[in-house]
Parts: structure tokens; sequence; C-alpha cells
């Protein structure tokens, strides 16, 4: 308990996104023991009620200590039962004959015609009281969860990096296990640095084989000139080895009019270079280029690498 309160005082403002979810919690607990017991003797209805909201107090832990996977369900699955016991609960309260009742029909008539509602269908004017009254609140539960999940602190800092902040705070280094992790995490990156571009090397060398010898043919050994008219695809194709997929014709066709060495007018390819230097366009772009760099250099590039697995970096750079 002096911890909760202790965690409360170190957040009040995440803190604050509690209060309308216990709120909830206990205005629940009430309404859904009357929904429950519909179906169950009372003693069983009340049971269920607290196992209910004891349901959203685990998501509640849960999603203080970042636990990935199902609180959304959970808290998903009590929202809705809460739903279900306030607007039941809202349902059978109301008194049709009541003068609350009959002035909430008086003021919200004209927009319940609008909607196409009779006035006068009074089962239907309680279900949308009871929906306005008892469906709202576990909604607002669910937001404030939202709220309290997704919160950060001032400077970009959500509460997960608290205790991250206050070691530095109180000049307390990383011990020994966790500089030689550093250490060996450092040397895992190189490797993985070098293994990208070995890969893209024999990418590069690969294409190489392919595209060099079609786009001599494109250009008929050489003999195209600037500005003439270069095969059209039926003849391209006809014109090479059968050895030669479609996808790599497609890729190589695409790739020349990237690079400027070709240009589409009017259903026409022509050619934007002489062969010479087409050839140069291409040998340049299937070339590594590879720098020097120190082993500080090499460091942060390796870091790049793994810190963006999911993107191709030599592929970007030719895009």
């Amino acid at each position: 308990m002096i911890s909760l309160f202790k965690w409360v005082k170190e957040n009040p403002n995440r803190a604050m996104f509690l209060v309308p979810i216990l709120l909830v919690a206990g205005i629940s607990i009430s309404h859904v023991v009357t929904w429950y017991d519909m179906a169950n003797p009372f003693s069983w209805a009340v049971y269920l009620s607290i196992a209910i909201e004891i349901a959203a107090i685990t998501a509640l832990v849960a999603a203080t200590n970042r636990v990935k996977g199902g609180v959304w369900f959970m808290f998903g699955i009590v929202t809705f039962i809460q739903m279900l016991g306030n607007i039941f609960y809202s349902y059978k309260e109301i008194d049709p004959n009541g003068e609350l009742f009959v002035s909430w029909i008086e003021l919200t008539g004209p927009i319940w015609e609008m909607l196409g509602s009779d006035i006068t269908d009074i089962p239907s004017m309680k279900r949308y009281l009871a929906f306005l009254e008892g469906g709202l609140l576990p909604v607002i539960s669910l937001t404030s969860l939202h709220f309290f999940v997704k919160y950060k602190k001032e400077g970009g800092e959500d509460t997960e990096g608290e205790a991250v902040n206050s070691d530095s705070e109180s000049g307390e280094g990383p011990d020994e296990d966790s500089s030689q992790e550093s250490v060996d995490k450092n040397i895992s990156n190189k490797e993985d640095y070098q293994t990208i571009v070995d890969e893209k090397k024999k990418k590069l060398e690969e294409d190489r084989a392919i595209f060099e010898p079609l786009l001599k043919s494109l250009y008929k050994d050489g003999t195209v000139v600037l500005g003439e008219a270069l095969p059209t695809y039926a003849e391209f194709r006809s014109g090479i080895d059968s050895s030669y997929t479609d996808d790599n014709i497609k890729m190589f066709l695409t790739l020349c009019n990237f690079l400027d060495i070709t240009e589409l007018s009017e259903n026409v390819r022509k050619a934007k270079t002489n062969y010479s230097e087409a050839c140069s366009i291409m040998s340049k772009y299937l070339t590594v280029d590879m720098l020097k760099v120190d082993e500080k250099g090499v460091d942060e590039m390796a870091k790049v690498v793994v810190d963006n697995k999911s993107k191709d970096w030599w592929s970007t750079s030719k895009k």
C-alpha cells in the first residue's frame, strides 16, 4: 500500500487516468448485478459482477507493467459487459410516467423525429435514454485506459524510463555486465554490416551479368545512336536468349528508363544516350564504391544497419 501511494505521488498526472476507470468499475458492480440476476441466483450475480470488475483491475495491472497481448481484449470484454449491465439497469429503472422522463421526451422529441422515431413509442425512447445514461460510462473508462497506457512524461520519456533516469541522475553508471553486453553487440553490429555489404555486392554482380548483355542487345551491338528508336518489347524479346525471363527484361527496361538511358515517347522507346555512355551509366549503377571508414565510422554505420533491419539501405541508396 505504501508503494502504491508512493507511485501515485511520483506520477500524479498518470494516476488521474485511473480515477474514471475505478469509479466506473465501482458504479458498474451494482448495475451488472441486475443483469446477471436474470439468469443466476442473487448471490452468484454478485460474485460474477465482482469477478468482472476484478478482471478490469487485472487488465489495468497488465497495462501498468506493459504486458503485451490480451490487455485490450480483456478490457474490451469487461467494457462490453459493463455497457450491457449499465444499459439494462437504466432501462429497468426508467419510469415512463415520471415527470423527468416526460420532460426529457419533450426536450429531445424533435431530434428523435428527425431520426425517424416516433416519440409516442415509449419503449424506444427508454432504449435511447438507457443507452445514453448507461452505455457511455464504460466508453469513458476504456478511453481513460488508452490515455493511461499511452501517457508520457514531459520530455517524451515514458514511465518505463524512470528507473533508467534515476540511475543516471544518481551518478551510477552501467555495471560490468551491461558494458560487456554493449561490446558484444557492437561486434555483432560490425559483422551484420559486413554481411549485408557482401550480400549486396553478390546481388549487384548477378544483376551485372544479366543487364549488361541485355543493354548490348537493346542497342543492337552498339549501332544505335542518340535519339534513334529502339526495338519494341516483342522485337527485343525475340532477339535475345530464351534464358532471360520476362521479369529480367521488365526490370532491365524499367531500370533503363530510371537511369535516363532510354525514354518512352508516344509508345516508342528511344535512346537518350549513345551506347558507350549507356554502358558507363549502367556500370556505375552496378558498382559498389567501398569508402574507407575508420573504426568509429564503421560502428555508427553498423548501428544504423542493425537498428533498421527491415530497411534495405543499399537498395534504398540505389533507388
